[in-house]
């Protein structure tokens, strides 16, 4: 399972046009793809580069995770606040 983000979309029939095949942020696919492939001049569904941090997603999707995204779910909401908040002391002392 790649964990699409909606891969029926709205109308609850996949393949067609409003399927929303982005991968969520922990999907197995990040990361996952041929790290001997060309890519270069390559871009993915969205036009974004087909290489995000030096390593290539598997599909047609390329992930750039969001700043804060600590779970990581995909987005950034009270969940990962949670976790923010929860660190923001460890580790340090005067």
């Amino acid at each position: 399972d790649p964990l699409f983000v909606d891969a029926n979309g709205p109308d609850g029939i996949a393949g067609t046009e409003d399927d929303n095949v982005h991968l969520r942020g922990y999907s197995p696919c990040i990361n996952a793809g041929d790290p001997g492939g060309d890519y270069s001049g390559q871009v993915d569904v969205d036009g974004q580069p087909r290489v995000a941090y030096g390593r290539v997603d598997m599909g047609a999707d390329e992930v750039f995770p969001a700043a804060g995204d600590f779970e990581p779910d995909g987005d950034v909401d009270f969940a990962d606040f949670a976790i923010f908040a929860g660190n923001w002391l460890l580790g340090v002392s005067n």
